[in-house]
């Protein structure tokens, strides 16, 4: 019950930091995925630190009103090149993430 809440949290979290024409989607588990259109990959990295360093902040607080202890994140940042498929994106920002993750968390790796 308190991972979903986590999960619900991290996922309202992320929407706070959409514009119109981004898209987020929970891909499995407790990956999400966020496609920023018209950005740098430099401005991604800046936007997903930005999104670690709120998650970590965050009151996770259950629907009873006890709080939980603070969640930090971990992100994998990708740039689409022309001749990537879907999967091949994912592919790579999954394998950086992986990177990020058995380094200890809570940062961002990019590829």
């Amino acid at each position: 019950f308190q991972s979903n809440q986590l999960l619900r949290t991290i996922a309202q979290t992320i929407l706070t930091f959409l514009r119109p024409d981004d898209n987020s989607a929970r891909l499995i588990g407790s990956k999400f995925s966020i496609l920023l259109s018209d950005i740098s990959l430099s401005a991604a990295i800046e936007t997903a630190e930005r999104l670690c360093a709120a998650i970590s902040k965050l009151p996770i607080i259950m629907p009873d009103g006890n709080s939980i202890p603070k969640a930090t994140i971990s992100a994998g940042v990708g740039y689409a090149y022309p001749t990537d498929t879907c999967g091949t994106l994912i592919s790579r920002v999954d394998q950086v993430l992986g990177e990020a993750i058995s380094e200890g968390g809570d940062r961002v790796k990019a590829v």
